[in-house]
């Protein structure tokens, strides 16, 4: 008689008479361990590249996490970012991304990171980190970004006079000068370039730039912003120069601001033209988007003497 009997995975087939064998039954197949695989959505690039980013601006990028393992990722977290790289709003999946601290094996889902810049105005720096994803295992990928703030002001043809015909004079230790302009569309302020010379024995110590806004048809009563030049920068003759503010100054469309160029009571002397600073434009008023009228240190009592300055102005480069 033939006996079958079964111990666990083990068959055992036997008979009095012949000894037949032993058939070992296969083990239970384990589950593959978790195995995150992490890419750019719709991207085969293997960096994550957000290019150039405006200061105070931000670009995001979404990427994709796959588990290719059969059994779940657990306490999934990110630990590489830091700023100026961060996930959108903060924190881990980021604003829209789907992913959450288990992805099941098999299971992909999104996580969504951004690029934040924040530097120097009027530079440019190239930044880089790193994600790592870590799930007990790590996964990680390069990010890399360049912060732009105003690195290249462009100049603004509608807000350029560019008339050179006449010396202005600056000729009493008090006077002053401001050249009104209206722009038409709203732009971050860089620079202000304007056409300068001083008589053959002035010596100028400073000239300062101040940008105020419009009251009553001529400058209001405080600065908003200031740019300066150091005296001896301006020639005898006709000199362009710049001016330069700290940080870009925020202009808004339609709105009617005032240049004044304020060089100061140092060496000008009442009538004496060796000692005369002059603001180089037009005896005339040649330019229909604004103004020169002629003023005093106290910037309260001004005059409207119909001619205009020679000016431009440049606004912040726009990042795509």
């Amino acid at each position: 008689m033939i006996r079958i009997s079964r111990l666990s995975c083990v068959t055992l087939i036997s008979s009095a008479a012949l000894s037949i064998g032993v058939i070992s039954c296969g083990k239970k197949k384990e589950k593959t361990d978790p195995n995150l695989v992490l890419t750019i959505k719709d991207s085969a690039d293997l960096s994550v590249d957000f290019g150039t980013v405006g200061s105070g601006s931000a670009k995001s990028k979404t990427l994709t996490i796959h588990n290719s393992g059969e059994n779940p990722a657990e306490n999934v977290k990110e630990t590489g970012l830091a700023a100026p790289f961060q996930f959108k709003g903060g924190s881990f999946p980021g604003t829209d991304g789907t992913c959450t601290s288990t992805i099941d094996g098999g299971a992909t889902c999104t996580i969504v990171v951004e690029y934040a810049p924040s530097i120097t105005a009027y530079t440019t720096k190239a930044e880089t980190d790193k994600i790592v994803i870590d799930y007990g295992k790590t996964v990680d990928m390069d990010v890399k970004g360049t912060g732009d703030h105003c690195s290249t002001p462009e100049s603004i043809a509608a807000l350029t006079s560019s008339a050179v015909t006449a010396s202005i004079s600056y000729e009493n230790p008090t006077d002053t000068m401001a050249q009104s302009f209206t722009p038409t569309e709203a732009f971050k302020l860089a620079d202000v370039t304007a056409v300068l010379k001083k008589g053959s024995t002035a010596s100028i110590e400073t000239v300062m730039l101040r940008l105020r806004d419009s009251a009553s048809n001529v400058p209001g009563a405080s600065d908003l912003a200031t740019a300066s030049i150091a005296g001896s920068i301006v020639g005898t003759s006709n000199t362009e120069v710049n001016f330069r503010f700290s940080a870009p100054v925020q202009l808004t469309a339609n709105t009617t601001y005032w240049l004044i160029i304020d060089p100061g009571t140092n060496n000008i002397s009442n009538g004496t033209l060796a000692t005369y600073f002059y603001w180089i434009g037009s005896y005339s008023d040649t330019w229909s988007g604004g103004k020169l009228i002629l003023g005093t240190d106290s910037f309260n009592s001004w005059n409207d003497i119909g001619y205009d300055a020679n000016f431009s102005v440049k606004k912040c480069n726009v990042i795509p």
